[in-house]
C-alpha cells in the first residue's frame, strides 16, 4: 500500500478526480450593489505574500484537494510558479 493510500484511509478523499474542471471567468459591468458578507470572528483575508506557498498547500490539503503535500507542490509548480508577484495582487488566503 502506498503512502497516499494509507493517508486516504485516515483522511477520506472527497475530491473526485473523475470530474472535469473548467476555468470560469465572471465579469460584471459594475461592482456596485454587491452584497457584503463578514467573516466569522477571528478570520480575515490576506493577500498572498512571498513565502505563503506552504500555507496555500496546507489550505488546499485541508480542503482535500490533495492528500500529500507533494501533490500541492506539483500543482503550485504547474499553475503558479514564476507568477508569485502577480499573486500578491490576485490571491487571497
Amino acid at each position: 500500500m502506498t503512502k497516499r493510500e494509507e493517508l486516504m484511509k485516515l483522511r477520506p478523499d472527497n475530491h473526485d478526480m473523475r470530474l472535469k474542471y473548467y476555468e470560469l471567468v465572471l465579469k460584471s459591468s459594475s461592482l456596485e450593489n454587491l452584497p457584503g458578507f463578514s467573516l466569522p470572528k477571528g478570520y480575515r483575508y490576506v493577500y498572498y505574500r512571498e513565502g505563503d506557498k506552504k500555507d496555500w498547500i496546507a489550505i488546499e490539503t485541508s480542503a482535500r484537494e490533495f492528500v500529500l503535500p507533494m501533490e500541492g507542490e506539483a500543482a503550485w509548480e504547474k499553475y503558479y510558479a514564476g507568477k508569485e508577484k502577480e499573486l500578491e495582487e490576485r490571491m487571497f488566503l
